[in-house]
């Protein structure tokens, strides 16, 4: 049975973008919705101009105009796009419109082959559609919209392939889902996380097999198949547990057998090589430093609509003052603190950033743009505000974001 969506060229998620770094990326965008829309880049650090956000950084695209989409991706890696409308994000977004972006780098690693696994979630009524309101104030006040039906590339779960015995193959696993906390495992082979959020990395194999995925997250692994023909390699997925709800057994998402006469085997699988448009080292002694706090509307201040707010403030568009203005080069710490029951999903636009020790003592070894903060937790990340522009700094949960929890920042 087929799903009714919204989607981009009428397909969810819309169809697989590939170019090569230093390459344009050149999307129109012919929007033949009832609603104004736009489209967001996720993860992408190009000018501000192109980043996508209706009412902050572009005017929406009305019922039966265009827009054109017209710029080089500095960053080569796995990114998302995604619908960005002023009034309907959480909405445009739960039916459907988002989609992958692959910028391939100019020297690529040797593989065999490269697969995108776009995983997302949706919820549904008794009949089989999708379940009304699309932006359900219990979602936006809760855990966000989280859905029965899992899809891996917009087709129900399992999902198969087959490949040759002994082949190295390259996962991108991209987070769809508007709200699901993914965590995959791997049966069968071992995959070496060689990036994260479209960013290089060393290369390592993650602890317990299994590795965390926020809604919007990307990993990219290289693993070998096993050289026995007819072995299967199997990725379950586990959900993240959530207040008040029953733990979710594992389930098989994907699944590939090898097959045919083994290939010759390669070498040890090595990483990609570091970006050199990242800065290697940030003064944290220079940073500019804010904790922002998630919490849950006070029921005395409470507006439609409204059901978070960052530091006690609402998100009222583009007409408040920023969070925070600081010039370019400015090292900026942030601190995430978590006062409600739920995971928290955050993210910047237009910046990676690295998540800090708890000591404030260094970071992790790799860069983000997308962090999970666990329920009274807080996680502090740095990053040095090099992007001109006027950026959003907002939850990566949708109906989180629709429902207050997001603001911006700026860069002078």
């Amino acid at each position: 049975m087929e799903l009714p969506v919204w989607g981009f060229e009428g397909i969810a998620p819309g169809p697989e973008l590939r170019i090569r770094r230093g390459e344009e990326l050149f999307v129109r965008l012919a929007n033949g919705l009832p609603q104004a829309s736009s489209i967001h880049w996720h993860g992408v650090r190009g000018p501000n101009a192109m980043d996508g956000v209706s009412g902050l950084t572009q005017q929406p695209v009305a019922p039966g105009d265009q827009f054109d989409y017209r710029f080089v991706p500095p960053d080569a890696g796995t990114f998302v796009y995604h619908a960005h409308p002023a009034a309907e994000l959480a909405g445009q977004y739960h039916r459907g419109l988002s989609g992958v972006l692959v910028v391939e780098e100019e020297n690529p690693p040797d593989v065999d082959s490269d697969l995108v696994l776009a995983i997302a979630d949706w919820k549904l009524n008794s009949d089989g559609k999708l379940a009304e309101p699309l932006n359900d104030p219990a979602d936006a006040a809760g855990a966000g919209r989280i859905g029965s039906l899992i899809t891996v590339n917009g087709k129900a779960v399992p999902q198969s392939q087959v490949l040759r015995a002994g082949s190295r193959v390259r996962l991108r696993i991209v987070n769809l889902c508007p709200a699901r906390i993914v965590a995959l495992q791997f049966t069968g082979l071992e995959p070496h996380v060689i990036a994260i959020d479209g960013q290089p990395c060393e290369a390592f194999v993650p602890g317990g097999g299994t590795v965390p995925a926020g809604p919007g997250s990307r990993f990219d692994f290289i693993a070998d198949m096993p050289r026995q023909a007819a072995e299967r390699v199997r990725i379950p997925m586990l959900s993240w547990p959530l207040l008040g709800r029953p733990p979710v057994a594992p389930r098989l998402v994907y699944s590939i057998q090898s097959t045919g006469t083994p290939l010759a085997p390669r070498g040890p699988i090595t990483g990609l090589p570091e970006n050199p448009l990242l800065p290697k080292a940030i003064r944290l002694q220079d940073a500019k430093r804010l904790d922002l706090t998630i919490a849950a509307t006070p029921s005395a201040r409470a507006r439609p609509g409204q059901f978070w707010t960052l530091n006690g403030r609402f998100h009222d568009g583009a007409s408040v003052p920023p969070l925070f203005n600081v010039p370019r080069g400015q090292p900026v710490s942030l601190g995430f603190v978590n006062r409600s029951p739920y995971p928290q999903v955050m993210r910047l636009h237009g910046h990676a950033f690295r998540l800090l020790h708890l000591l404030d003592d260094g970071w992790d070894p790799y860069w983000l743009d997308t962090v999970i903060v666990p329920p009274g937790k807080t996680a502090r990340i740095a990053f040095i505000a090099d992007n001109p522009g006027k950026w959003r700094l907002a939850s990566a949960i949708m109906a989180h974001a629709s429902g207050g929890l997001a603001h911006r920042f700026e860069v002078t």
